[in-house]
């Protein structure tokens, strides 16, 4: 266990046997039982036959400061995974890496994998002054790969940077980001005004704005022999209430961010409250999936969803 700043525990997990782990590529996430709560956290290591997890735990959040306050050199604790929604593309040979804040995590990873298989490496690191975890790691790796690592620390200076560094990578390169929604979305709109194809660009939220509570809903599940509807409350996610019940629901980031939730769902559009970052307009309108983590219904009509 180590603390790089005030905020920032890193956990380094084995197995009680200390065999050999499942392996992983590079953006995949570890779920942690933290006190009766499951929350997901992007591994830092290679993921090349492990010995250890790794993971970045911020102190915020209900889950993340139960790891602060409970955990200690010897604990043991319950974990599910891994499991990944950000994978790289093996393709390329030349790797263009953003991260934000504590969405460093991955980046990291990526980092690792740029120098175990060779590829070129440039990466660009915003965080707020004494929040620098893993700067250090993120410089030496780049280094490592003969590329090119800078640190920014405000929202002016990150996109000259971003409009420098995104204009000057050669053809070819993918694009990673991770990191809070501002910066996504700033990164984002950068590359495409310099003329980026979508395929060559990649990004994953992380710290997702609090969403507001919402209106009670009914829903209730395809073929299942109770043809009873269930309420949801404001505030609760349909995510959770088929999970009370027992549910087999899917998911991972818990952010609607990942598309690991998406359920397909008898509706209109006009019942679904979208708040995800992973359907288009296109499927929004369709009305007939949901990411049952963060989107809900309206209180419009029901919902009927389908379990896989």
């Amino acid at each position: 266990m180590e603390q790089p700043t005030d905020r920032v525990r890193v956990l380094h997990l084995a197995a009680p046997d200390g065999g050999v782990l499942p392996g992983y590529s590079p953006g995949a996430n570890l779920q942690i039982n933290a006190g009766g709560k499951w929350n997901s956290y992007s591994l830092t290591g290679l993921g090349i036959a492990p010995s250890e997890y790794s993971v970045g735990v911020l102190d915020q959040g209900r889950g993340s400061r139960w790891i602060h306050g409970n955990l200690a050199v010897g604990s043991e604790v319950e974990v599910r995974g891994p499991e990944n929604a950000f994978a790289p593309d093996l393709s390329g040979r030349r790797v263009f890496l953003v991260a934000g804040g504590i969405g460093v995590t991955p980046i990291v990873a990526y980092a690792r994998a740029a120098v175990f298989h060779g590829w070129d490496l440039e990466v660009v690191y915003s965080h707020s002054a004494p929040e620098d975890a893993f700067a250090a790691e993120l410089r030496e790796l780049t280094t490592t790969a003969g590329g090119r690592f800078t640190e920014v620390g405000h929202r002016d200076e990150l996109t000259a940077v971003l409009t420098d560094r995104l204009q000057r990578q050669p053809l070819g390169t993918r694009a990673y980001a991770c990191g809070p929604e501002g910066m996504i979305d700033l990164y984002r709109s950068v590359a495409a005004s310099q003329g980026w194809p979508d395929e060559r660009l990649h990004w994953e939220h992380f710290g997702v704005a609090d969403l507001p509570p919402g209106s009670a809903f009914e829903y209730r599940v395809a073929g299942d022999p109770d043809v009873r509807t269930r309420r949801v409350e404001p505030g609760v996610s349909l995510l959770d209430a088929l999970l009370g019940e027992g549910r087999p629901a899917p998911y991972l980031c818990r952010q609607g961010v990942c598309g690991q939730c998406r359920l397909e769902v008898a509706a209109s559009a006009e019942d679904l409250d979208h708040r995800d970052h992973v359907l288009d307009d296109t499927e929004r309108e369709a009305g007939d999936c949901i990411l049952t983590c963060v989107s809900r219904g309206t209180g419009n009509g029901i919902l009927e969803v389908t379990l896989p």
